[in-house]
C-alpha cells in the first residue's frame, strides 16, 4: 500500500490475503473471484484494493474497514512511555525505531500531542539581515566576521539557499571559505540529527494522515523556504494529496 503498511498477497490461487506490516500478521482475505487472481493494485489513497483475474473479472475491495477492525482501538500513552517511545524513534536501532513509529501511528492523539512540541515550523528569514550577515564575513573587525558566522549556523538548513546563491557572486577567498564551511555543517548536522527527527516525524504524521495531523504538516510547511522541515513536510503533502496554503 502506499503507507508500506499494508501488504496484499495473492493467496490459493482465487484468495486474496491482507497483511498489517505494523502488527506483523495477516489481517483478513477476501474471495469472490471465479479464475485464478492474476494482479493486484492499491488505489492511491491506500483505502481500496483493484483484482484482476483469469476469468476477466475486475474487482474492488474495501481494505481501509478491514484494517480498521484489526487494529487495537487508541490507549493512553503514558508521559514516560512517551518519551521512551520518541528516543526510540530517533535511534539507531532500525527495528526499534520501526516499532515506535507503528506505535505512535497507531495512537494518532498521543502522537499528535508530542510532534507538535517536538516539531515546530523553521523560522523564516529576514533576507536582508541575512545578506547583510554574508557581506559581514568579509568585514575588517574579527568581531564582526565572528558574529555573522555564528548567526548562519544557528539557523541551520534555513540559510542554505542564500548560502548557496552567495557562492555564484565574487567573493572574497574568505568569505567563500567560511560558507562552505557553514554548508558542510549543515550538511553534518542534517545526517545525524536534524533530518533524522525531520524525516521520522514527518512520517507520523503522513502515516496518521486525519485533518488534525495534516494540518500540522502544512503548518510545517510554511516554515522558512528552503529549510529541511519545510521540504519534508511538503512532500508529505503533495503525497496525501492535500492542496498547500500559498
Amino acid at each position: 500500500s502506499p503507507d508500506c503498511r499494508t501488504v496484499a498477497t495473492i493467496g490459493r490461487g482465487r484468495d486474496i490475503e491482507v497483511w498489517d506490516l505494523f502488527l506483523g500478521k495477516r489481517i483478513g482475505e477476501f474471495q469472490g473471484h471465479a479464475g485464478v487472481v492474476r494482479c493486484l493494485v492499491f488505489s492511491p489513497d491506500g483505502k481500496r484494493l483493484a483484482s484482476g483475474a483469469d476469468d476477466s473479472s475486475i474487482l474492488v475491495w474495501d481494505v481501509a474497514e478491514l484494517s480498521a477492525k484489526a487494529r487495537p482501538a487508541e490507549t493512553e500513552l503514558p508521559q514516560d512511555k512517551r518519551q521512551t517511545i520518541w528516543q526510540a524513534l530517533l535511534g539507531n536501532d532500525g527495528k526499534a525505531a520501526f516499532e515506535a513509529l507503528a506505535s505512535l501511528a497507531d495512537k494518532p492523539t498521543a502522537a499528535l500531542a508530542i510532534l507538535k512540541e517536538k516539531l515546530v515550523p523553521a523560522p523564516k528569514l529576514d533576507a536582508a539581515q541575512v545578506q547583510k550577515w554574508i557581506q559581514e564575513l568579509d568585514s575588517r573587525r574579527f568581531v564582526d566576521r565572528r558574529r555573522a558566522r555564528e548567526a548562519l549556523e544557528k539557523i541551520g538548513s534555513a540559510a542554505q539557499p542564500y548560502l548557496r546563491e552567495a557562492l555564484k557572486e565574487q567573493l572574497s577567498a574568505e568569505q567563500r571559505k567560511v560558507i562552505e564551511a557553514i554548508l558542510e555543517k549543515c550538511k553534518e548536522e542534517l545526517a545525524s540529527g536534524e533530518r533524522l527527527i525531520n524525516s521520522r516525524g514527518v512520517e507520523v504524521l503522513e502515516r496518521i494522515g486525519n485533518a488534525e495531523a495534516k494540518k500540522l504538516l502544512q503548518t510545517l510547511a510554511e516554515g522558512a523556504p528552503g529549510a529541511d522541515l519545510t521540504i519534508q513536510a511538503k512532500a508529505a503533502l503533495a503525497r496525501l494529496g492535500s492542496p498547500q496554503r500559498q
